[in-house]
């Protein structure tokens, strides 16, 4: 990309390859194993999921688990499925407590 190219780039888009960036390299740099180029897309999808849930998480506490008509708002069932498929990313890529747990036994 030349630098021409990069300054037509809109700033919230960025901002967020930004916090992709970073958070792809905290879960690299926890787990140095992932820097091999066959778990490249999955610690991205990892890293985007795990920002998602993040800011629609963050939109519930501002905003309140229910909609002005007083339902459930849908935003709800979104973080729920964000959650579940930020778990199972974290499954397949060895970051959640009960794979952790399995490696050290693995390892001892």
């Amino acid at each position: 990309m030349t630098d021409c190219q990069q300054l037509t780039v809109p700033k919230r888009r960025r901002y967020r390859d930004q916090r992709v960036k970073r958070l792809r390299r905290k879960v690299v740099a926890d787990q140095p194993a992932l820097r091999a180029a066959k778990f490249c897309a999955l610690v991205n999808s990892f890293a985007q999921i795990t920002l998602l849930e993040l800011d629609a998480y963050e939109f519930l506490r501002e905003h309140g688990v229910a909609g002005p008509d007083g339902e459930l708002r849908s935003s709800v069932i979104v973080v729920q499925r964000l959650i579940s498929t930020q778990l199972e990313l974290a499954n397949a890529l060895g970051l959640s407590p009960a794979a952790l747990g399995d490696a050290r036994a693995i390892g001892q």
